[in-house]
């Protein structure tokens, strides 16, 4: 099964099975990194406008699909998971700030419940 994470902390890396995968298209990036970090599912619509606010509608739609096109293309299936009109980061995708929002109870820090 292939393992897919997205790194956040630093620079923003996506690594499959230990390998970094090359992803150069800033507004790729950032999408990914935005439905990373919402952890919701997003329509269209709602990421279009602070990805492309100075497109017209119809431009901004081609914008986002090429710029999916081109996740796919580079990062391979696994990733990006469509329902309807929205989309998502697919369940099996691990992304390290994640980890920060889990309590500690290995120091003593954080009590159960809480």
């Amino acid at each position: 099964m292939n393992r897919f994470s997205i790194n956040i902390l630093g620079l923003p890396r996506f690594v499959r099975d230990g390998s970094t995968m090359a992803l150069v298209r800033a507004k790729a990036i950032a999408l990914l990194l935005y439905l990373a970090v919402t952890r919701m599912p997003q329509t269209c619509e709602r990421v279009i406008d602070p990805l492309w606010p100075e497109s017209l509608p119809q431009a901004a739609r081609k914008n986002m699909h090429n710029t999916l096109w081109a996740i796919g293309e580079a990062l391979g299936d696994g990733v990006l998971e469509q329902d309807g009109a929205v989309w998502y980061l697919a369940p099996g995708v691990a992304v390290d700030v994640h980890v920060l929002e889990m309590p500690c109870y290995c120091c003593g820090s954080a009590k159960p419940g809480l």
